[in-house]
Order: structure tokens, then sequence, then C-alpha cells
């Protein structure tokens, strides 16, 4: 049996499914192949000369299938080739980039032909993927240095020989780029019919199928999350257009205004030239008393001279008369001082209701204003905040498929826990730096199982090394590091065990499900977590040795009282005060947060237990408190 026969051999065993062999020249190998027991062997040769040797040599054979045509590369219906008097030589390459000596002098000529494309070749077949199915292709290779588009149909092959002297370079003009299928040193021929074996990658097709729904997933958030930015712009369009309108009815309001501005001017020039009026009535006023007055003191003097002299009837008759006229001027004067001050009073009255309205609109106009910039605000962020959100969800997801994809892993997830991923950074940053002999957390989940990675990480770096601080005894001399997590809720007690279970670290962790009952912490009632008894155990386990404790308050929930999570520090302080413990409180930017810091604070003053303090930047906020430090 020939070296191909026998390579085919090797790599399909009984399963051998269709051989397509390209280039089949006068049939030489046709018994050898017989002798696989092909399912269906498809021959395709160009030459009529050749074609009819390798018909008569195939007539004893039903599995045989035959085509006298050109196979030409990927979507070429139509090319030159370059033709010998022997046409075993025939070949798409010209003759000048032939690799073979053996054709430098042969006479040949150029002509023009059609043919198939491999790909539709491949198509009308309707191979079955099911079995190992191989190509043969013992056709001029000369020109497999020249690129060409990838050839996906060549993926129903499960291996491709290549019969040419000349070493493969990873790409053929016939089945373009093959990053599909990858070499397989090996089974490569160094005889006297030389040739290079593919194998099809499989583990490659799966990964770039899953990469391609990977990406139409991405696309059709992208999609999604454009979508929601166009919404939002319609609506800042549509607030513009509101602001727009405001601002033309404040232009309006202030045209008014204006106008009554200008009003007012013009009533207050009136008000202030009936009060020169007024000022002149007075002026005159006072003159028509003073001449009243001397009026009268000459009234007097001619009473005086009438009484003495008896005899001056007319001329007392004229000053009586002089007299009634000018009382009645008086009376004329006194009219028009009433008439003026009502005007005044009037243009004062009317001066005030002007303003209050002038007061009242503009009031108005701010409040129609500040509400529509704050529910614009308000819808912005939301949208912003939603895409963010989904970006941000949609990069953790693709990065757990790459994990998967590179290490057959499931990554935890880290964005809407309890705590951010710049928070768990932050902690295994402390774990590596401070050398924790136990790690204790208030509430479990997905930080249980970083824990217990860290501390079983921690524990294989210093296995070749003695230690004396852990969480677990074995016995008097040996400690192991732990974890202990404290949870009151009984679904998400089973649901980290599950957990734990699926992802490993559960040796390094005693989860202990610790219901709420009520508790008092500085002479208040609360509901925490019923952890004292495993506490008192720890302090029992560590009463020969100073040790170092890293505590993670992220619990219980503020829905259960207000300043839920205050009696963590007293629990501590009473079992385990005389160690070395860093609490790490989560959400610190909260106001109740806030408050319980300072309380604590105040606790370890009045206990003289010293302490130092650190705030931790992150999306959330964190406050780290260091008992004896």
């Amino acid at each position: 049996m020939e070296p191909l026969a026998s390579a085919i051999q090797r790599v399909a065993g009984s399963e051998l499914g269709t051989i397509c062999y390209i280039g089949a020249g006068s049939g030489s190998w046709v018994d050898d192949i017989a002798v696989l027991k092909p399912t269906k062997l498809l021959a395709y040769e160009a030459s009529e000369e050749l074609f009819s040797a390798l018909k008569n040599k195939c007539k004893k054979y039903d599995f045989v299938e035959l085509h006298n045509q050109w196979v030409l590369p990927k979507g070429v219906h139509e090319c030159e080739v370059t033709s010998y008097k022997n046409p075993r030589y025939d070949s798409l390459v010209p003759k000048q980039n032939s690799f073979s000596h053996a054709k430098s002098n042969l006479h040949y000529i150029v002509q023009h032909v059609s043919g198939i494309p491999l790909e539709q070749a491949i198509d009308a077949q309707n191979i079955d993927t099911s079995k190992k199915n191989v190509l043969i292709l013992d056709v001029d290779a000369e020109l497999e240095e020249q690129t060409a588009d990838a050839n996906d149909n060549l993926r129903v092959f499960s291996s491709i020989f290549i019969v040419a002297k000349k070493e493969f370079s990873g790409n053929h003009y016939l089945l373009g780029n093959s990053s599909d299928f990858i070499e397989c040193p090996q089974v490569t021929s160094q005889d006297l019919l030389p040739f290079t074996m593919l194998i099809r990658n499989n583990a490659k097709l799966c990964e770039a199928k899953r990469l391609e729904a990977t990406r139409q997933k991405l696309n059709k958030k992208l999609q999604e999350l454009e979508s929601e930015l166009a919404g939002a712009e319609e609506a800042l369009r549509t607030y513009e257009t509101q602001n727009k309108e405001l601002v033309q009815q404040k232009n309006k309001v202030i045209d008014t205004l204006s106008q009554r501005d200008n009003e007012l001017i013009s009533k207050n020039d009136a008000l202030s030239e009936l009060n020169d009026k007024l000022t002149n009535a007075q002026g005159d006023l006072e003159e028509q008393k003073k001449r009243h007055a001397t009026h009268k003191e000459r009234a007097e003097k001619y009473a005086a001279e009438l009484v003495e002299l008896k005899g001056a009837n007319e001329k007392v008759k004229q000053l009586e008369k002089d007299l009634a006229g000018q009382v009645s001027v008086n009376t004329e004067l006194k009219k028009e001082l009433a008439t003026l001050q009502n005007q005044l009073s009037i243009a004062i009255e009317s001066t005030k209701i002007t303003d209050t309205s002038l007061e009242t609109i503009t009031e108005q106009l701010k409040r129609m204003q500040q509400k529509a910039l704050a529910d614009l605000e308000g819808k912005l962020h939301w949208k912003i905040d939603k895409g963010l959100n989904n970006a941000v969800k949609q990069v953790e997801s693709f990065i757990g498929v790459q994990r998967f994809l590179e290490k057959g892993e499931l990554s935890m997830e880290f964005h809407g826990w309890p705590i951010s991923s710049d928070i768990a950074l932050f902690l295994l940053g402390q774990i590596k730096e401070r050398d924790y002999d136990l790690i204790i957390e208030f509430g479990s989940g997905t930080s249980t199982q970083l824990f217990a990675k860290a501390m079983e990480l921690k524990s294989k770096e210093e296995s070749h090394r003695e230690y004396t601080s852990s969480t677990k005894i074995d016995d008097e001399n040996t400690i192991v590091r732990s974890v202990v997590s404290f949870e009151h809720n009984k679904k998400y007690f089973e649901k980290t065990q599950q957990l734990l279970k699926q992802k490993g670290g559960g040796e390094q962790v005693n989860l202990v499900h610790a219901p709420l009952i009520d508790v008092e912490s500085n002479g208040e009632s609360f509901l925490y977590y019923d952890c004292e008894t495993e506490l008192n155990n720890i302090a029992s386990k560590f009463a020969k040795h100073s040790a170092r404790i890293l505590v993670l308050v992220d619990g219980p929930p503020g829905n259960t009282g207000p300043l839920a999570r205050l009696p963590a520090l007293n629990k501590l302080l009473n079992a385990l005060g005389h160690h070395q413990i860093d609490i790490v409180l989560d959400d610190s930017e909260r106001t109740e947060e806030k408050m319980i810091i300072a309380k604590w604070k105040k606790t370890l003053e009045g206990r003289f237990v010293p302490f130092e303090e650190e705030d931790v930047p992150c999306e959330k906020g964190a406050y780290v408190l260091r008992l004896n430090p």
C-alpha cells in the first residue's frame, strides 16, 4: 500500500466517508484507495487523455464517481491554464512560476478554460459530515504563497492531503487561508510521493462559532443601547423645545413687565407733577391764609373805624364783599386739594398692586424652570446609569465567556453584588499584604468564595514554611488559615453552600447559619446575627495566640432596622478584643453608615481601645477601622 493510502487509513480507520481526489490523473492509486472501502470516491481530472485511462481503471468499482473538468479556486469559473505535451504537467500555474524543473524545457501553450469552483464541487455532493471525509489535492502547488480567501466549505473534511514536493506554507490557491486546519507533521510523507497532511482544527471552529454568537449578542445589546440613546436624545430635543417656549414666554412676560414699568414711570412722573401742583397749591393756600389774616385785620380795623366813625357804611360793605369773595376762593382751593390727595392715594395703591403681581409672575417662572430642569436631569441620569450598567454587565459577561473558553471556568459576578469589584480587589490586596490568620464576614455570598480562594492560595504559598497563626486548629502545633461566614437567610445560606461545592474552597470555610435575634448594644435594641457561640469558640482557639483578623461587615440588610450593622463592633470586642482586627464597613457613603462609624469611634474611645481609620475611595464607599494596630 502506498504511503498516501496508509496515512489515510491511519487517520480515518473504519469510519472513512467520502474521498474527494482533485487531479486524479490516470488512476494509479485507485486500487490502494479501494482497499480502504470509502463510502464514495469523487475523482476530478481535467485532461481527456488521462480521464480516459482513469475511467477504464475504475470500471470495476461501483463507489467511484468521475468528473472530467477543471476544479478552480473559490468564486472562479474561467481562467488561463498552462498545457504541456505531457498532460500530467497541465496546471493553473504559469510556466515562469513553476517549481518543477521537469517542466522547464517542455513545449507548452496557454489556453482559456472553464471549470467549477471548489466550493461548488463540494456543495453539489451533499457530503455526510458525521463521517471522516478526506480531500486530496494532487495538483501543482507553486502558487500557494499567493493569499486567497478562506473556503468555509472545506469544513466537511476532517483531513486534507496536499501532494507536492514543495513545503506547505499555510496557504493554497484552491484551499485559501487554511486557518480552520492545522498541519500534522507526524503524518507528513518524506517518501517518493511527498505530501503534507492537514487536520481540521475543531477547537478553533467551536471557538469561532462561540465568538460569533457572542458578537451577535453584543451587537443586539449595542442596538438596544443605541435605541435608548435615541430616546434620550429625543427627550432632550423635547426639553430644548419646551425650554425655548419657556424662554419665549419669559421674554413676553419681561416685555409686559417693561411696558408696565414704563406705565409706572409715566404715572410716577404724573404723580410728581401732582405733588408739585399740591405743593404750589399749599403755598397758594398759605398765601391766601396770610391774605385772609391781613384782610381780617383790615376788616377788624374797618369795623373799629366803623364803630368809631359810624358813617363809613359803604366802606364796610365793600370790605365785607371782599371778605366773602376771599372765602369762596379758599373753599375752591380746599376742594382742589382734596381731589389731588385722592388721586395721589389711588396712584400709590396701583403701584403696590403692580409690584406684587410682578413678584408673583417672576416666582412662578422660576419654579417652572427649576421643575423642568430637575425632571430632565432625573431622566438623563436614569438613562445614562441604565446604559452604563448594561455596558458593564456585557463587559463582565464577555470576560466570563473568554475565561470559560480559555480555562473552562465560569468567572464570579461582581456587578450588582453587595460589594463592588473595586472593594473586592482592595480586600484581596489587604489579604496578600497583611497576612491575616482569619477572615470573618457578616453576610455571605460570592465574597465567601473569593475569601476562601485567597486563603487557600495564601496557605499554598506558605506550605514550605512554618507558620503559627490561622483559624482552624488541627492539633496544638498545626493551624490552618480559614474563613468564618455568618448568614441569617436560609435561602442564601444554602445558595452559598452550593456555590462552594461547585467552585471549590468549602474546606476553607466555616459557613454558619446565624438567624437574626434580639440583641442589646449600648443600651439600644437591634436584630443581629446569633453569632456569640461561634465567636467564643474562635476566642478559645486563639487563647494562646495573638491573631490578625480581617472582618467584612456587609450585613444584615438595612431594612431590618435603623443602624442595623452597629452591634458588630461590640460583638467583636467582647470576644476578640485583644487581637489585631481590621474591620471593613461597606457602603460607607450612606448616611446610616456614617452614623455607625461615629458611634463606633465613640465606643472605642470610651473603652480606651487604640485604633486607626482609613477611607477607601470606591464606587459605594468603604471604611477601614484597625483595632490594636
